[in-house]
């Protein structure tokens, strides 16, 4: 299976496996101030089948991919079930004939090491994208771009023109900037109601029937326009229409139209969204019998009473031919960005929340929500133990590595990132993590000889300077420690929500480190040799 796999197929290969050779893998950190790092395994096989070699085409097990889910799992000799040490997804197979014998020599890594190779898009992109946008344009493209590309099918199809309404007035990408991430915007200026420019096309979605649509755009705008303007219009093949905008007033608006061009249905907004800051504006179009509901939705919250309409047709998908920025006599002013549909999704009133978080950053969410939604980002399963104690701001992805980012929140929250040996990357909450209770005890008897603890200066730190996106920089000095042993300076960068939560971590990484304590690097236990003492199934199950 590919690597994207959870719960593959597994297949025994236990008896080709080469114990002479050992098997070794490793996950965790070199230590408790260093990030999360991917966990390599390596093994010998015996390969006189040639099964293991790739591209045989005869081989036993062909195709043999690069990527490919392995895991490795022991129990103690005659009783008890096996206990799952490792999990990683096949790096190399390197077949070879060692004395004349035919073996494979296999390398992987964890899952961490797929997530330090995917490099993320902008937070409002990606936003986006984990919904289940069937098209999305971010209009993010660089100045002097008259096409803009649609991201949601990855189909160059659906790119859009900019396009000449009238004689006058401008339309550009690459100027301002998106309302969280490193990124800039399409800006429209119009010379009137009537001239000015859009980028529109026809896309390759499908002609069907859906259950319910929705659409959204990210918009910014200072004035209010002298004609009721369009943001985004989407048709569907059979001419159906449905049109975001802002009136006259300033107040968000959506309208429905058939094929004949009558308007079936409307709804304007009650606050006023021309304001210059970035506001989220969305409409859901659903079907239940012979009835059609229209809904707006400013900054993810539904905005005045439904309206409805009774029709004998089918709701067909939107989105066959798009517009964005105004049609003649509704040209909009002002900057959007992110304009997108979605073709029959599941819940509509969460599609435009989670939409509104492209404007917002989903600021007070907890450390282990965030967790969870980067690797939704990146579209893996991932784990989370308690509930964050830290609450976090903004936080710009793009170019970061997934691996970097959930690192930002593991940061936050004062705990590791880390992989369970079934390969799911994890995040604990602090409460979690320093008040966790015993789960062995071993004795002197039971580790090996060479185990020392030594205390030195490698994790003192005494005077601690924090920063947030937004926020001043925090110091803490732990004076006492600063005296006797001279200052040690750690510098912090958090994407915590307020200051007051800042000053905490501060604090407590200055104070908690302020005086040196034992500490080893290794801890040795011949479990095979000390069954009578320590149960081996326990020592197995431990995570450190």
């Amino acid at each position: 299976d590919d690597a994207s796999t959870t719960s593959p197929p597994w297949v025994d290969i236990t008896s080709y496996v080469r114990m002479s050779a050992g098997v070794s893998f490793e996950r965790g950190r070199n230590d408790e101030r260093a990030t999360a790092q991917p966990g390599q395994m390596t093994l010998t096989l015996n390969n006189t089948s040639g099964r293991f070699t790739p591209g045989l085409t005869s081989g036993a097990y062909h195709p043999l991919y690069i990527r490919c889910p392995i895991r490795v799992s022991f129990k103690p000799p005659g009783a008890g079930a096996y206990t799952v040490m490792w999990t990683g997804l096949v790096d190399q197979w390197s077949p070879d004939w060692s004395n004349g014998r035919a073996t494979c020599r296999v390398q992987a890594s964890d899952r961490l090491a797929v997530l330090q190779r995917q490099t993320l898009q902008t937070w409002e992109t990606h936003q986006h994208l984990y919904t289940g946008a069937t098209l999305l344009w971010p209009l993010t493209e660089d100045a002097g771009a008259t096409t803009v590309g649609e991201t949601a099918t990855g189909t160059t199809q659906n790119a859009l023109t900019l396009t000449a309404v009238g004689s006058s007035g401008s339309g550009e990408v690459g100027v301002g900037a998106l309302p969280i991430d490193t990124g800039t915007v399409a800006a429209f200026t119009p010379t009137d109601a009537s001239n000015g420019y859009s980028f529109t096309g026809t896309t390759s979605i499908a002609s069907t029937t859906v259950a319910s649509s929705a659409a959204s755009v990210l918009m910014n705008a200072t004035a209010n326009p002298s004609a009721t303007s369009y943001m985004l219009t989407l048709i569907s093949a059979n001419s159906y229409r449905l049109d975001v905008g802002v009136t006259t007033t300033g107040k968000a608006y959506v309208r429905l139209l058939n094929a004949g061009s009558t308007v079936l249905a409307t709804v304007t907004g009650t606050s006023t969204i021309t304001t210059g800051d970035w506001q989220q504006v969305g409409a859901t179009l659903s079907a239940s019998g012979s009835a059609w509901s229209l809904k707006l939705y400013v900054n993810g919250t539904q905005e005045s009473s439904t309206a409805t309409t009774s029709t004998t047709a089918n709701l067909p998908a939107l989105g066959r031919t798009v517009t964005i920025g105004g049609t003649v006599g509704a040209m909009y002013s002002g900057q959007l960005s992110h304009a997108c549909y979605w073709s029959a999704p599941t819940t509509l009133a969460l599609t435009m929340t989670e939409a509104y978080a492209a404007v917002t950053g989903a600021t007070g969410e907890t450390s282990t929500a965030r967790h969870d939604r980067i690797c939704d980002f990146a579209g893996v399963t991932s784990a989370t133990v308690g509930t964050g104690l830290s609450t976090l701001g903004t936080q710009p992805i793009k170019g970061r590595t997934v691996l970097e980012a959930l690192g930002d929140a593991a940061d936050a929250e004062l705990s590791p990132l880390y992989v369970t040996p079934a390969g799911v990357p994890t995040l604990a909450s602090r409460d979690e993590r320093y008040n966790a209770a015993v789960a062995l005890s071993i004795t002197r008897h039971d580790i090996a000889s060479n185990v020392e603890f030594v205390v030195n200066d490698q994790n003192l730190i005494n005077d601690v300077r924090g920063s947030r996106p937004g926020g001043p920089e925090l110091r803490h000095t732990d004076e006492d420690s600063a005296a006797r042993y001279g200052l040690k300076t750690d510098v912090v960068s958090l994407i915590l929500a307020d200051d007051a939560q800042l000053a905490a971590v501060v604090e407590w990484n200055a104070t908690t480190r302020a005086e040196p304590s034992p500490r080893t690097s290794r801890l040795e236990i011949d479990a095979w040799v000390k069954q009578a003492t320590v149960d081996l199934a326990d020592t197995l199950a431990l995570t450190i």
